[in-house]
């Protein structure tokens, strides 16, 4: 899926496209512009509906070039027949008939007039419309996901993972050409997916002509799968094939995205490994690395503990080294992340008394890092993807943050002198009790909250830069211990 698609006069592109779709581009985004996406030979007309329906923002680039394009006005036409993603106007230089031509067609759609603001502005402007689009449009972002895992079957270069590669991309190609054949495509697959699951089990049948509610008992009746899993399997095979594809058809995306989930996960376990994940060090995040995190954590935490994605962009833009992460290399996705907030004494105590919500923390809760000094650090959330918790993510992300807090204390003498944490789920109660830090109290939601002093050094990391760590913090309570043992 691309985050925008362009719309413009060709004119237009030197002085204005080119540097928009640059800026957007370097900050991570995905872009869907002419100049880049097509090639000789391709056939103008279907790449560029095959870009619109991809697509989760329209930037209309209105300009007086704009009003004399026919592909604008087809693009913008055909972006309005989806009924999907949103469309964000951008007027530039435009004269007065034509600016109350636009303003009269838009009517009571807001947009930004670029003349009154600088580029960043700009471009803020479209990243708020992109997420607030995908959060209206949760379908596109899960068929993105399922072409995301097209992508990754057909990487493992099987028999079987091509052919089930091969039959979710004719699922998904019949989603936006020929969708009263979806269902069938979609039955299909996920026949091929538990004759396929069945067959690990070395269990004999005739699978071309088994029927699907046998098919079903075999999976149920051999607990293949979770008991989710099994419902979404049963309900797919027992579709009706003329039934309404509108009407349930995020049922069957999430279907199908939570089935391929668990059978990549059975199938090819090894996958994805510490060689396809990357770390995400403090100051390179996006903001769409926001929402991915704020994914993972409605899959594991409740959700009255949740800070919105939005919440959680404010802190790191008030601090950028407030986050630590890991990547997915093959999907861009962010699969586990580290919230480190270094927060104000009052707001220290408060955690300390089990009196907060991480949903109601502003910029005001926490500190910059600006002078060399001691720091408290509260450990906000660390939450890994529960497909991702088997393989190496969690050692890699528990090392970037150590190399975070070394960063600080080596090159600008910032020291974290205690830490604390709310344990609200068996991962976390697992990790503070892996450092050493002790229950001291617990929240109004029934959670614990643990803390550690890290100078003098209480805490136990021992691999060798938990132990450089560890030597550090030593050398500065001995350089300063009046102090510390005065407070």
């Amino acid at each position: 899926m691309f985050d925008f698609f362009v719309s413009h006069a060709s004119r237009d592109k030197e002085d204005i496209v080119d540097e928009l779709v640059d800026m957007l581009k370097n900050m991570g985004y995905l872009v869907w512009y002419d100049k880049n996406e097509l090639i000789a030979g391709d056939v103008i007309l279907n790449e560029i509906e095959s870009g619109l329906k991809n697509s989760y923002c329209l930037l209309l680039v209105l300009t007086d070039n704009f009003m004399k394009s026919k592909w604008t006005y087809f693009e913008t036409g055909h972006f309005s027949a989806l009924q999907t993603g949103r469309i964000i106007p951008l007027l530039y230089q435009l004269s007065s008939v034509n600016k109350e031509v636009i303003t009269g067609i838009l009517g009571n759609r807001k947009y930004v007039d670029v003349q009154r603001l600088n580029k960043e502005q700009i471009v803020s402007e479209c990243i708020r419309s992109l997420s607030k689009s995908k959060r209206e449009n949760e379908n596109l972002v899960v068929t993105s996901k399922l072409d995301e895992l097209q992508k990754k079957l057909a990487s493992y270069e099987t028999v079987n993972s091509d052919l089930i590669s091969l039959k979710l991309k004719e699922y998904l190609n019949l989603l936006n050409s020929q969708s009263e054949y979806a269902i069938l495509s979609a039955k299909k697959l996920v026949r091929e997916i538990a004759c396929d699951l069945l067959g690990r089990k070395s269990f004999r049948f005739d699978s071309e002509n088994i029927k699907n509610e046998e098919l079903y008992a075999l999976i149920e009746s051999n607990n293949i799968g979770s008991a989710n899993t099994r419902e979404y399997i049963s309900f797919i095979l027992s579709m009706d094939s003329e039934g309404s594809l509108k009407k349930y058809l995020p049922i069957i995306n999430r279907a199908l995205e939570n089935i391929l989930i668990y059978y990549i996960h059975v199938k090819y376990s090894i996958i994805p490994d510490t060689s396809k994940i990357e770390i995400v060090m403090p100051g390179e995040f996006k903001c769409n690395d926001f929402l991915d995190m704020f994914e993972i954590d409605k899959k594991v935490l409740r959700e009255d503990l949740i800070a919105s994605a939005e919440t959680a962009y404010s802190w790191y833009e008030y601090n950028n080294l407030t986050h630590v992460a890991v990547r997915d290399s093959f999907s861009q996705k962010i699969v586990g992340y580290f919230s480190a907030l270094p927060v104000t004494d009052d707001v220290y105590q408060k955690i300390r008394q089990g009196d907060f919500k991480d949903k109601d923390f502003t910029i005001d809760s926490i500190q910059q890092y600006i002078f060399s000094d001691f720091y408290k650090l509260y450990i906000a959330a660390v939450a890994i993807d529960p497909q991702y918790q088997n393989t190496g993510a969690f050692i890699r992300l528990y090392n970037a943050l150590i190399d975070m807090l070394l960063a600080l204390a080596k090159e600008r003498d910032i020291y974290i002198s205690e830490v604390i944490a709310e344990a609200s789920t068996k991962q976390g109660e697992k990790f503070c009790k892996m450092v050493g830090m002790k229950k001291i109290s617990q929240t109004e939601n029934e959670t614990d909250v643990y803390g550690l002093v890290l100078i003098p050094p209480e805490f136990r990391l021992h691999n060798q830069k938990g132990r450089e760590l560890f030597r550090l913090c030593e050398l500065k309570f001995e350089e300063y211990r009046d102090y510390f043992e005065a407070t």
